[in-house]
Formats: structure tokens, sequence, C-alpha cells
């Protein structure tokens, strides 16, 4: 559809970014978007699978992408949503709109970023620039990690906001994609919950590693880890690996 292909575009025009996307559907059978994310959880590879961006980004989207949210926050810090909303109730604080709602349940897996309907209607998505952009940071390496704030995408413009508005949907711990002396860039960048979106990523980066090279020193280690102090060290300079990294 044209606005997948908007969205895929904008994640392979960034500067750095991901490297591949998958493209999922919501079946007629789906009950919500909670039903068709756990469909394609299911699908054979999915273990490569942690950004989520969902098509949805009208202000009548928000049960949808509602669903979606509370379905990543139980998936044990392995999936995360960016939500795109057009909804003039987030910068204008009229209560009721889903950067409210993913602030008041204190979401960590879930973040919001308001894109004007002219700009999503012009086939710009800046979740999908931002998504792919600082989803690029390579956390592997050491000094890989770098901050969702202040950014600077390419195919996107700045939305032309007040700073009265710009500050309600930083209170919402929601973000924009603005303009300050000239120079565009996505605002504070936080959860729902509030936590730096860098932090977050960091956590469920560290989680994921450490459950894999913990598991690994487990199978690999002939004939096993002795419960030992020579055992336990073996485990603690593995997991230190990771730390170190991160």
């Amino acid at each position: 559809t044209p606005t997948i292909n908007n969205m895929i575009s904008a994640v392979f025009s960034q500067s750095v970014g991901v490297r591949r996307v998958w493209v999922g559907r919501r079946d007629a059978g789906d009950a919500d978007f909670a039903d068709a994310l756990a469909a394609i959880d299911a699908d054979p590879g999915s273990d490569d699978w942690y950004l989520t961006l969902l098509d949805a980004t009208d202000a009548a989207d928000a049960a949808d992408q509602l669903s979606a949210a509370t379905w990543a926050e139980s998936q044990q810090q392995t999936k995360r949503v960016i939500i795109c909303s057009s909804d003039t109730a987030i910068p204008d604080g009229t209560p009721g709109n889903v950067a409210e709602s993913v602030q008041s349940a204190a979401y960590r897996q879930t973040s919001v970023i308001f894109a004007s309907s002219t700009n999503i209607a012009a086939g710009e998505r800046v979740d999908a620039a931002w998504t792919s952009y600082c989803g690029g940071f390579k956390l592997d390496s050491p000094g890989g990690a770098g901050a969702w704030s202040e950014v600077q995408l390419a195919g996107v413009s700045p939305e032309p906001l007040t700073s009265a508005q710009f500050d309600q949907i930083r209170a919402y711990n929601a973000t924009a994609y603005g303009q300050v002396r000239g120079l565009p860039f996505v605002g504070i960048a936080r959860t729902g919950a509030g936590t730096a979106i860098e932090d977050q990523v960091t956590q469920d980066w560290a989680r994921a590693r450490l459950e894999e090279r913990l598991l690994t020193t487990l199978v690999t280690t002939y004939p096993k880890v002795p419960y030992t102090s020579g055992g336990i060290n073996l485990l603690a300079t593995t997991a230190q690996g990771v730390l170190d990294l991160g």
C-alpha cells in the first residue's frame, strides 16, 4: 500500500538506520492489533523483531494503538512500539488522547510521537525515519549507544507547533519533530513511563544479551558449569562482558 511504501522509504532514507524490515498484516479474524501482533510474533524467525511501527495514525485509531502498546508491555522487554499520532488533542492538551493513555499506564515499551495529518498525507512518516535512525545504533559495540532525542532525520518536515504545544506534548511524555533556530530535530524522547528511550532500550538489549550469552556458556561448557566459586566466576565474567559493552 502507499502508506507502507512511505514508511519503508523513510526507514531506508536515513544516513544510518536498520537494515531490514518485516511487514505484517491484520487479518479479518484479528480482534485488535494485539491479536495481529501475536500472530506475527508466532511466525518463524520473529526473534529478530524488536521495534514496531503501526500504519494507524488517526485519533480514531487510539484503541488499536493502545492494544499494540498493551501487547508490547506483556512481552518481557522483547518488543517496543512507536505510536505515531496525528491527534491534535495531544498538542492541545485535550484529555483522552493516546499519549495521555500511554502515560497513565506508565508503559515502558511504548513511546508516542506526534505528526500532523498534513505531513502524513504528504507521505512523510517521521515515526519510521526516527525508529530506523535510532534503531541503527550499534549497541553491540563499545560506545555504540545513542540518544533518541535531538536527532535530525531525512525526508521529514518539522511540525509548525508553538512553544506551548511542544510543552504540552512533552507533558504527556510524548515528542515531535520540531525546529529551533532553524535546526530541525526530535525533541526530548521518553517512554510512557517517563524513562529516556535510550535507557530503556539499553536495558532491553542487556537483558537479551545476558540471556543469550549465559545460556551459551551453560550449554557449551564441558562437562558442565561447576557449582563452585570457579563456576560462579565463569558466569560472572560472561555477564560482565555484556555490561562492559552497554
